[in-house]
């Protein structure tokens, strides 16, 4: 993957296989977390993200980070694994990747 000549190519296939699919399912993930799974999670020691003062800390909740991205993580891969196998033929043969 990433092979191609022009940089525009290689910069449409990351955002069709990572950019794009990773921010939504990591987003997507943590409204789970925060809407339907928090009391679950609360309850087996994994408390909310929670930001410290200032910028780019966070005051808890990595656990539930860590959980979070190899969520995303596992359900990426196999994506992946898809685009690679079947879905990149037809986007090259359009031109798009």
């Amino acid at each position: 993957m990433y092979d191609a000549d022009d940089p525009g190519t290689i910069i449409n296939e990351f955002l069709i296989t990572l950019f794009v699919p990773g921010i939504t399912l990591f987003a997507s993930l943590w409204l789970v977390f925060r809407l339907f799974l928090n009391e679950f999670l609360s309850s087996i020691g994994l408390v909310p993200l929670e930001p410290a003062y200032g910028a780019g800390a966070i005051e808890s909740g990595y656990g539930r980070l860590l959980l979070l991205i190899l969520l995303t993580t596992v359900i990426l891969v196999p994506y992946v694994a898809f685009y690679y196998r079947v879905l990149r033929k037809p986007l090259r043969e359009r031109g798009l990747v």
